[in-house]
């Protein structure tokens, strides 16, 4: 959605999820190798891509253990969700004042 950012639940969780991302950036690239390619997930997997000053970084994870919180990239995966989930709230919004505007 563009424009997300200038809700301000979609920014706060924006900024959480970059704050965290910055936290533990070392720990994350040390686990994600250059990615020179960029291929969607396959079923069941989600994958990270990093930008960095040097580069894109990618790791590819399983959506289930993410969910389990069995990954190192769980934290990433919950907070990257709630940017999403912010974003759909905000969707859903609009479309309800668009169906509920009068007709002209």
């Amino acid at each position: 959605m563009i424009g997300g950012g200038r809700h301000e639940s979609v920014h706060a969780a924006c900024l959480e999820m970059l704050a965290f991302a910055n936290r533990y950036a070392q720990e994350f690239l040390a686990a994600a190798p250059p990615a020179p390619t960029r291929p969607l997930p396959t079923s069941g997997k989600v994958r990270f891509y990093l930008l960095t000053s040097s580069g894109v970084h990618g790791v590819k994870c399983s959506e289930k253990e993410l969910v389990e919180q069995r990954d190192p990239f769980s934290h990433l995966f919950f907070a990257c969700n709630q940017v999403m989930a912010e974003l759909r709230q905000i969707e859903a919004g609009q479309r309800a004042e668009a169906g509920a505007a009068p007709e002209a």
